[in-house]
């Protein structure tokens, strides 16, 4: 009786102890919770991972909505970086940024966004446009070169380069590349006539009557001769070279007096001691010997009954 009374007040509560979990000593609770294993720590579980508790095991939580328990940074409330392909959030979208296409060329502009799930009206998920105010100027529309707009949004507006072959700095119409930037061997000038021959270009010195455009202006340039006394021929001592007429200037040079106007190569002959007619013979076709007009000198007319001979006039 002693031993059975000394068993029972004094070793029997620590058996209850030490066999808690394992027998009814203790009675179980009537609610059980469910906990979910948060392995991230994120405060957030997986559903794919629980356990029936009356209290919360180490390791997990109330919330079972974690849609990736390996990365702390995703998980409801999360923030969503938007068009990453990964879902931060848990609410089974991506997150995108949406753009204003105002224009509806199917670039819209950044100018203008909203954030979401699903696109707003009027927004879709393409931005890049330059000009949303211009359906022709968007990403890939075709570039007008040179006049001054961005069509296709790249930051430049293209420009029209020509070969220049002869390296004159003047380039060959016929041969050109469209594009932002000039290849090697292109430039910007396109006025070159001949671009085989780095002598002949705009602005080139211009070689008279040689039947040769070098300055490129469509003409073979001319020399031209001062006509002082506007008889139409010219002094071939005074001249200029030049692609159109210039006032003053013929292009003949056969004036032996440029300071008389009766003086040139189509004027008549006088007896008047003068090369009249520019062919270096003075008074030709006069016979001062026999003239009774012009006997032995100009203007020397004999009196009437009176002849020429040998110059002199004599008696008849």
């Amino acid at each position: 009786m002693f031993t059975f009374s000394y068993y029972t007040s004094i070793k029997w509560p620590f058996l209850c102890m030490l066999l808690l979990s394992l027998t009814s000593c203790k009675s179980e609770c009537k609610d059980k919770l469910t906990f979910f294993r948060d392995e991230d720590g994120d405060g957030y579980g997986q559903a794919a991972f629980s356990l029936a508790r009356c209290e919360q095991p180490p390791g997990y939580v109330l919330d079972g909505s974690d849609c990736n328990d390996t990365d702390s940074g995703i998980h409801p409330g999360a923030i969503e970086i938007d068009s990453d392909g990964i879902d931060q959030d848990c609410d089974g979208y991506d997150g995108r940024t949406w753009f204003r296409d105002a224009d509806q060329d199917g670039y819209g502009t950044s100018n203008f966004t909203k954030r979401g799930n699903t696109p707003p009206s009027g927004y879709i998920s393409q931005g890049g446009d330059c000009n949303d105010t211009n359906r022709n100027i968007h990403p890939g529309a075709m570039e007008i070169p040179n006049n001054g707009t961005d069509e296709d949004c790249d930051g430049k507006d293209a420009g029209i380069w020509f070969k220049d072959l002869d390296k004159d700095g003047y380039g060959n119409p016929l041969f050109r590349y469209i594009g932002n930037l000039s290849p090697a061997g292109y430039i910007a000038d396109s006025n070159d006539c001949n671009d085989s021959n780095r002598n002949i270009h705009p602005g080139a010195k211009e070689i008279a009557g040689n039947g040769i455009d070098e300055d490129c202006d469509g003409i073979d340039a001319v020399r031209q001769y001062r006509d002082k006394d506007d008889d139409g021929f010219g002094n071939p001592d005074f001249w200029m070279e030049d692609d159109v007429l210039i006032p003053g200037h013929v292009v003949n040079a056969f004036d032996c007096n440029d300071e008389n106007p009766k003086i040139n190569p189509v004027a008549d002959e006088l007896c008047d001691g003068l090369d009249n007619n520019c062919d270096d013979f003075i008074d030709e076709g006069y016979l001062l010997m026999t003239d009774s007009n012009n006997c032995g000198a100009c203007g020397n007319i004999c009196p009437p009954g009176y002849t020429c001979k040998n110059g002199i006039c004599v008696k008849i």
